[in-house]
């Protein structure tokens, strides 16, 4: 009892302030061959406008991700102008006008067979917090701290410089189970979670099914959708039809009625959207639009994203929490022994006051505050709590996360989802 007292006053003493102003709900990678354009692009659903991020020093995205917990955006380099950020994964920090506060390179990923490093194509997230991105034959896990991050080879595909295999799209279940894409196959890989958050061998699931074999075989874009329990892809083919989006039933998941599975719509790249439960799709094509699909494959635009001589916009990126979530990291067990770096987050709609909570009502330990704050256009408030210790021993769920959200306009007040933590 009185570890898990110091543990909890760590907690509380530390510099848990909400971090800086960050990203929108969207966001817009662009391969900018031509140089003019910016290379990510933030998308205001609701007002229908899609802005240039400035001041990044990146030549070229190949892939996007927002950060699960804070409000960073981390990007996969595409080669761009000379090929200088091949293998480059960076994080970048915004301020509150969306010019860009930082911008560092996290790591360089040289796994995989040569010549490496190669283009990020795409990045999720570990239950820890680590992205987990894939290369053209790799998947790998780097480390989220660290002066020089660790990787740790995950899977290789057999392939080779002579065939067009590639690992080419990633995404995370709502158990923390990892989803590869492979295109030059059209297959779709599983890495199933293990209760300590390692992952089991890759696992072939099958291949998608487009209206073309070369639909089939070039997959863009892969995401989860937690309503339905459902794989969404987006594939770029040859010609009009040769572009489609569409479903891939999990061996695991609920029933799903036989149909086509697909439509043809011009995409290149996809993101679920909770907050709508339908998916943001981005293409290449002399429109450059941002779309709306529903899951009934409806369309709807909301903004042109301009672009130079050359570019291809290939990456999206959204935010995943609905109102009032409560995400905590790492979600496994910490080493027994050790201090960590606990991070929390809860989201809001901005202009609200939200709040992270942490107690042990099982142990009559009541809840205190961790972070509280006024929420900003991102929508998230998060706090980083270092040098945490940990002595081990401790039981899977003897902590208990909580987050809320306070309107000031409608003095209404929304509790959210309790998180027992840690997982394991």
């Amino acid at each position: 009892m009185r570890t898990l007292h110091f543990v909890v006053a760590t907690l509380l003493a530390g510099p848990a302030a909400a971090q800086g102003a960050g990203h929108a709900n969207h966001v817009v990678g662009v391969n900018n061959n031509s140089g003019t354009s910016s290379p990510l692009f933030e998308i205001d659903r609701q007002a229908g406008v899609c802005t240039a991020i400035s001041g990044l020093q990146m030549s070229g995205v190949s892939s996007v991700q927002l950060d699960p917990i804070n409000k960073e955006i981390w990007v996969g380099g595409a080669g761009g102008v000379g090929g200088v950020n091949n293998g480059q994964l960076r994080r970048v920090q915004l301020d509150g006008a969306f010019g860009v506060a930082s911008e560092v390179t996290h790591a360089v990923v040289a796994v995989g067979a040569p010549p490496a490093p190669r283009p990020i194509t795409g990045i999720a997230f570990d239950d820890d917090g680590n992205p987990v991105v894939t290369t053209r034959d790799s998947v790998v896990r780097v480390s989220r701290f660290g002066p020089s991050p660790a990787t740790t080879l995950l899977h290789q595909f057999a392939t080779s410089s002579a065939t067009s295999t590639a690992a080419s799209a990633i995404c995370r279940d709502d158990g923390g189970n990892l989803y590869v894409g492979v295109s030059g196959s059209g297959d779709i890989w599983r890495l199933q979670k293990n209760p300590d958050c390692s992952y089991q061998p890759a696992q072939r699931l099958g291949s998608v099914v487009g209206p073309t074999a070369s639909n089939s075989a070039t997959i863009t874009g892969l995401d989860f959708c937690p309503s339905d329990g459902q794989l969404y892809w987006s594939t770029l083919g040859v010609g009009t039809g040769g572009r489609s989006f569409g479903t891939f039933a999990l061996p695991s998941g609920p029933a799903v009625a036989a149909g086509p599975g697909y439509q043809v719509i011009s995409t290149n790249g996809l993101a679920y959207d909770v907050r709508a439960d339908d998916f943001m799709v981005v293409d290449d094509t002399p429109s450059s639009l941002a779309w709306t699909v529903s899951k009934q494959f409806s369309t709807g635009g909301v903004c042109l994203i301009p672009q130079g001589p050359g570019d291809e916009i290939n990456a999206i990126a959204t935010g995943d929490l609905a109102n009032a979530a409560t995400r905590v990291l790492p979600s496994c067990q910490p080493v027994a022994g050790a201090r960590f770096v606990l991070e929390a987050a809860t989201t809001c709609p901005p202009g609200s006051v939200g709040g992270v909570f942490v107690g042990a009502p099982q142990l009559s330990l009541p809840f205190l505050t961790v972070a509280v704050g006024t929420v900003d256009k991102t929508g998230r408030l998060s706090a980083r709590v270092p040098n945490v210790p940990w002595p081990g021993g401790l039981p899977a769920g003897v902590l208990t996360f909580v987050s809320g959200c306070f309107d000031p306009g409608s003095s209404s007040t929304t509790v959210g989802s309790v998180l027992p933590w840690p997982a394991n």
